[in-house]
């Protein structure tokens, strides 16, 4: 930084002064220069002013990509609950049929109760699967709804 300035000052004459100025105003053209001593300090504390901006941006990004991927997840898991229900109920369906066939061929022709304790467990295990798909589906609800109210 540069400066120009003039000073100007009063003089009273003294009578004892036996000086060639004495009593005389006095003009002073004056010059200044500044020169910035700290000007790496500055510097580095406007470049870690900018790291941390952009430290904060990336860490915001992450964030978002972290409840996208969440969200993702639980989205997937909602739909493959759905799908699995769908599907041990389509199992439950022709399971039944079989099971009151072989139920109608016990009561008639005596088969063996082996086959039919076997359908029936078969039976129970894909209502059991169902039942825990409904617990999956439900899971996945509350994720997607904690993500949601956390905002």
């Amino acid at each position: 930084m540069f400066g120009v300035g003039l000073n100007y000052m009063l003089i009273n004459k003294i009578d004892m002064n036996a000086s060639s100025m004495n009593g005389k105003d006095m003009i002073m053209p004056m010059f200044t220069v500044k020169v910035p001593v700290y000007r790496k300090k500055y510097n580095a504390s406007v470049k870690e002013a900018e790291l941390m901006e952009k430290s904060a941006n990336e860490q915001l990004n992450n964030t978002e990509n972290m409840l996208f991927m969440e969200y993702s997840d639980y989205r997937f898991a909602l739909n493959d609950a759905e799908r699995k229900q769908n599907l041990y109920k389509e199992l439950i369906s022709l399971t039944q049929r079989d099971f009151d066939l072989l139920l109608t061929q016990y009561a008639t022709a005596g088969i063996d109760m082996e086959s039919l304790i076997r359908i029936h467990r078969q039976l129970l295990d894909y209502k059991l699967n169902i039942s825990q798909a409904q617990v999956d589906e439900l899971t996945a609800i509350a994720g997607i709804r904690k993500l949601l109210s956390n905002n």
